[in-house]
Parts: C-alpha cells; sequence; structure tokens
C-alpha cells in the first residue's frame, strides 16, 4: 500500500513540475509580441498591419486629363499623406516602398480590420473610395487605384 502511495504522489510531483515548466504567451509568429519561448497561447498575440495605396501610369493620365494636380489620403476618416497626382508606380511596389502612402495600425488582439478609406484631389472632391482591409499576417497589403 505504501508504495502505491509513493507512487502516486511521485506522478503528482512529476505533473506539476513539468506544468511548472510550461511558458505562457503569444505563439503566433505573425504577432509584434511573439515570445519564441512561450509553450501555451494565453490569448494576448497583439497585431499591426499595413496598407500602401498606389496607382499605374494610366491612372495617372486620367487624372492628367481632368485636371488633378495633387491627392489626399484618408484612411478611417484621418488623412495619412498626399501626393502628386503625376507620382505613379510601374507595377505592384514592394512593401516600404519610397514613393507610396501607406498607413500602419495597431489592430490590438484582432488579425483583421476592415476600415473606409477615400482619396480626393486639390478641390476636395472624392477621386477614389472604398474599404481597406488591414491584416496582421501579411506584412503589408497593396491597394491599387485604378481608372
Amino acid at each position: 500500500m505504501k508504495k502505491i502511495i509513493y507512487a502516486s504522489l511521485a506522478s503528482v510531483l512529476m505533473l506539476t513540475t513539468l506544468n511548472a515548466c510550461k511558458k505562457e504567451g503569444c505563439t503566433d509568429s505573425f504577432a509584434t509580441n511573439y515570445d519564441e519561448k512561450a509553450d501555451s497561447d494565453n490569448g494576448t498575440c497583439t497585431y499591426t498591419g499595413t496598407i500602401q495605396f498606389w496607382y499605374g501610369k494610366s491612372a495617372s493620365d486620367w487624372l492628367d486629363t481632368v485636371e488633378v494636380t495633387s491627392l489626399a489620403y484618408y484612411v478611417d476618416n484621418q488623412l495619412i499623406g498626399s501626393s502628386a497626382a503625376n507620382v505613379y508606380d510601374t507595377g505592384s511596389p514592394s512593401c516600404g516602398a519610397a514613393n507610396v502612402v501607406k498607413k500602419t495600425m495597431d489592430l490590438g488582439l484582432a488579425k483583421t480590420k476592415t476600415v473606409p478609406y477615400k482619396v480626393v484631389d486639390q478641390n476636395s472632391d472624392v477621386i477614389w473610395s472604398g474599404n481597406a482591409t488591414f491584416d496582421g499576417t501579411k506584412s503589408c497589403i497593396n491597394i491599387q487605384l485604378t481608372k
């Protein structure tokens, strides 16, 4: 009978010791607070997402024909930047390209968040508008503006 009690105590001590070695934290490598030493996820992962706007030569040519000279970019009703209308890309730009207007947003515990955007000209006329989805699992999202 003593052997069974000792064996049971040894098992409890071993399980307690193993559980004490487990480290909780954020186990999602896409999260801003990823902890590579965490063994179990504790629901505290936080994310950021980036979007960037771009357009090509045909959109730039169209802007010229309708006498648009400058653009202002709004995301979630906040001004995030501006550009000259004749500045364009020849293809989808890489993340962090210098000649794009971009916005990085803190997403908190959510992996994605969708917000409205609009691009207005020098007269505050809306040229482009829509919804942009920030995704914390991607380095950035390119939004091509076309006409």
